[in-house]
């Protein structure tokens, strides 16, 4: 399922309601609520898309709240409308704010006027040009972190990654710097006072040790096995103190709990309340957000009607639904630098180095195009040329282009290689969550002789 179409939000609230209306939520084998770890109760950062305000809440208010990250590429708008306040600093981390949005205008303008704009990055990317300054950081194989649970696991789960060698000369872990800078403003993050996020994690897994709960990892023993260690107040590894644990948990890479699966009452399923009468009045006299940054007026379509309108078709032979993709071995555009995923990237259809458009047998034969042939895609926002490869696994509506190339910067290896297909999308918006459409965008196949 798509969480970046217009539709988006909606069609994700479809498919739980469907899912509760079938009794599939906490049924075994099937969707299960994730487990909370057992270390004291953590914040989720929130937004409110409609008001701009941020917060801290211990869950998610179902009728306003969105994840936090979810209005990243929108705070400049959200500056421009007024629902930020001026910033003298900005730090940037893990995210190329000039590489990955639509519309790249807005954050140039946004970060000309923040007087200190600080970077922390592995490499100079597309954001490093508009930054005051840009620290150096570590990579994943030079830092310790922590590798929070997957969703929908029947246990709860925690990974221990640790660095396998050492950093380059100059180099922190984000980490470490974001404690020191909480240590010089009086914040306190823990009663320890750790002053390495190595010294972070390791006071973090103290209540885990305290809780008494699950095990570093082990190999596979039965279900049967771990309750009867359970029952008897006992467990796979003995850890008398908290360094032993944390010197176990070191070898062995991670925490888990599976002893909790079988506690699970299957035939006890959740029961879900579905929206009342008057909240569902209230959703369908809400107005859409049509742009990002722009409040609802009274004016505006109907929230209801737009998201029931039928999907936008033409049958003009020429006319397709521009889809970006993402590859396993790109998927934020970072893998651009690195050769090695450059040629991995396009091994299935043997295009290395270039970009490509992926389309439907029947649509090319229409087309009169074939395996190779270089087309020009056309949308409002301009064109770029690219080689078609006909693969039977695309829609015939869709045109499907790989995400991650056409950097400004990133290295020798990724500066002005390929192109961005992000660049041809429409300002489109999810009318529900304000977050940008990446799959609404009608474009048009011309043949280029070669």
């Amino acid at each position: 399922m798509s969480d970046r179409s217009e539709t988006a939000l909606f069609t994700q609230w479809a498919v739980a309601s469907l899912n509760a209306l079938s009794g599939s939520f906490s049924a075994k084998g099937l969707w299960r609520e994730p487990v909370p770890l057992p270390w004291g109760a953590s914040p989720v950062p929130s937004v409110n898309t409609r008001t701009g305000a941020f917060s801290l809440k211990p869950q998610l208010a179902p009728e306003s709240d969105l994840p936090a990250h979810w209005a990243s590429e929108v705070l400049p708008h959200l500056s421009s409308a007024g629902k930020l306040p001026d910033l003298n600093m900005l730090m940037i981390a893990q995210v190329d704010p000039l590489y990955l949005p639509t519309d790249q205008k807005p954050w140039q303008e946004w970060l000309s006027r923040i007087p200190q704009v600080v970077q922390f990055a592995t490499l100079i990317d597309d954001t490093s040009p508009y930054a005051d300054l840009v620290l150096p950081t570590t990579t994943y194989l030079e830092q310790w972190d922590m590798t929070l649970p997957v969703p929908n696991l029947p246990f709860s789960q925690l990974g221990l990654q640790q660095p396998i060698v050492p950093p380059l000369s100059g180099a922190r872990p984000l980490g470490d710097v974001l404690l020191q800078l909480a240590t010089e403003m009086g914040v306190t993050l823990l009663p320890e006072k750790p002053k390495s996020y190595a010294g972070y994690i390791e006071a973090r897994m103290k209540p885990i040790f305290a809780s008494g709960k699950g095990t570093p990892y082990f190999e596979a023993v039965s279900l049967n096995f771990l309750e009867e260690l359970r029952k008897r107040g006992w467990q796979v590894y003995s850890y008398p103190a908290f360094a032993d644990f944390w010197r176990l948990l070191q070898e062995k890479g991670g925490w888990w709990d599976p002893g909790e699966y079988p506690e699970a009452e299957w035939k006890k399923r959740k029961k879900f309340t579905f929206p009342t009468v008057a909240r569902l009045d209230a959703l369908l006299k809400e107005r859409a957000l049509l742009s990002h940054g722009r409040e609802a007026q009274k004016e505006d379509t109907l929230l209801h009607a737009l998201l029931e309108a039928p999907a936008r078709k033409t049958e003009a032979p020429d006319s397709f639904l521009l889809a970006p993709f993402t590859t396993l071995m790109n998927m934020t555009g970072e893998g651009a630098s690195q050769p090695l995923l450059q040629e991995i990237a396009g091994l299935i259809p043997r295009v290395y180095w270039k970009p490509w458009a992926e389309m439907n047998p029947e649509r090319a034969k229409r087309l009169s195009l074939k395996d190779g042939d270089p087309i020009r895609i056309v949308s409002g926002k301009g064109s770029v040329t690219l080689s078609v490869i006909v693969v039977p696994t695309v829609s015939p509506e869709i045109l499907g282009v790989p995400f991650g190339g056409g950097h400004k910067e990133s290295g020798r290896y990724a500066k002005n290689i390929g192109t961005n297909p992000v660049a041809l999308i429409d300002h489109l918006v999810d009318p529900l969550s304000g977050r940008t459409s990446w799959h609404s965008t009608r474009v048009r196949v011309e043949k280029v002789n070669k």
